[in-house]
C-alpha cells in the first residue's frame, strides 16, 4: 500500500506500508511516514516546528522530516524554542546543499534565550544536512538527553553559546561527518565547547559513543571553539580520526583563545 495526502496544516506527508507473505499472514504491516517542511517561517503551515510536533504524534514505525523549500533561502529564524523530540525521527536536509554538497537549510537560533536549538529526548534520532546555528548564551545546537542511539551527521554548527553538540546519558551516539566551529566557508564561527559528553548518573548511561570515525567521510572538523571535546565522567568511548584545531582540509591552525582540549578517561580510545 502507498499512499500520499496533504494535512490540514499544510505539511506533506508520505505513508508507506511494507509486507511480506509472512506479515501478511499475521495481519501486521510496517509503516513509513515522511512529513516535508515547505516554509521557512518559524511557526506557519509547512514549518519546522510543524513538522517536529507531527512527527512527535505519529505512529508510524519509522517518520522521516525532509525539507522542499524551492527557491527560497533556506534560512529558519526560530522565535522560541522548538519543540522537543519524543519519538524516533530522521531530520534529513541532505537534498538541499550546494555545488559542494555542504548543507544550505540553515536553522537560526540568534533569537532564543536560554533554548537549545534541537533538543532530543528519545532513542534512534537522526539529524543530518543542516546548518544548525547561533543558539542562545547558553543554549546549545543539539541536545541530547537520556536518549540512546543518537546520529548526529553532516552538519554544520556554529556560533552556539553553549555546546555545539551536548550528549548527557547519551549512549551509542555518533557524531560524524560535521564541521563544528567553522562556517560554510572555512570562516571561524565557533561554539563555547564543540561537543560535551557527560553523565547526570553514572559512567555506564554514556558508554559506545564514536565521534568521528575511520573514513574521510566519518571525519569531523573541530576548530575555532572556545574547547574542542569534553568527556566529563563518562567511559569505554572512542574519538577517532578528526581534524582538531585545523583548518578543513587538515591544515593550518583555526583555533580560538583557547586551545581545544580533551578531558579524558584511560578507558577512552583517543586517535586523531
Amino acid at each position: 500500500m502507498n499512499q500520499t495526502t496533504r494535512s490540514s496544516g499544510g505539511w506533506l506527508r508520505r505513508a508507506v506500508a511494507f509486507a511480506c507473505p509472512l506479515i501478511i499472514a499475521q495481519g501486521l504491516w510496517a509503516t513509513d511516514s515522511e512529513i516535508l517542511v515547505t516554509s521557512t517561517l518559524d511557526s506557519d503551515a509547512g514549518s519546522l516546528r510543524a513538522a517536529i510536533l507531527a512527527a512527535n504524534a505519529e505512529t508510524a514505525d519509522t517518520v522521516t522530516i525532509k525539507f522542499s523549500l524551492g527557491s527560497v533561502v533556506p534560512n529558519i529564524h526560530l522565535d522560541t524554542a522548538l519543540p522537543d523530540i519524543t519519538r524516533e525521527v530522521t531530520i534529513d536536509a541532505t537534498d538541499q546543499v550546494d555545488d559542494s554538497g555542504l548543507p544550505l537549510v540553515r536553522i537560526d537560533g540568534s533569537h532564543l534565550v536560554s533554548a537549545d536549538i534541537f533538543a532530543v529526548r528519545a532513542a534512534d534520532v537522526r539529524i543530518q544536512g543542516l546548518q544548525i546555528a547561533g543558539g542562545s548564551a547558553s543554549g546549545n545546537g543539539v541536545s541530547v538527553f537520556g536518549a540512546a542511539n543518537a546520529r548526529i551527521m553532516q552538519n554544520i554548527i556554529v556560533s552556539n553559546g553553549g555546546y555545539g553538540i551536548a550528549l548527557t546519558d547519551a549512549t551509542g551516539a555518533h557524531i560524524e561527518g560535521n564541521r563544528i566551529g567553522l562556517d560554510a566557508k572555512g570562516a571561524l564561527a565557533g561554539n563555547g565547547v564543540a561537543i560535551l559528553v557527560t553523565t547526570a548518573g553514572t559512567t555506564e548511561a554514556t558508554t559506545n559513543v564514536v565521534i568521528g570515525g575511520t573514513t574521510e567521510t566519518q571525519r569531523n572538523v573541530i576548530s575555532g571553539n572556545g574547547n574542542g571535546i569534553n568527556l566529563v565522567n563518562v567511559s569505554h568511548n572512542q574519538v577517532l580520526g578528526n581534524y582538531i584545531g585545523t583548518d578543513i582540509n587538515g591544515g593550518r591552525a583555526r583555533i580560538s583563545a583557547l586551545t581545544n582540549r580533551y578531558l579524558s578517561h584511560p578507558e577512552m580510545t583517543l586517535s586523531h
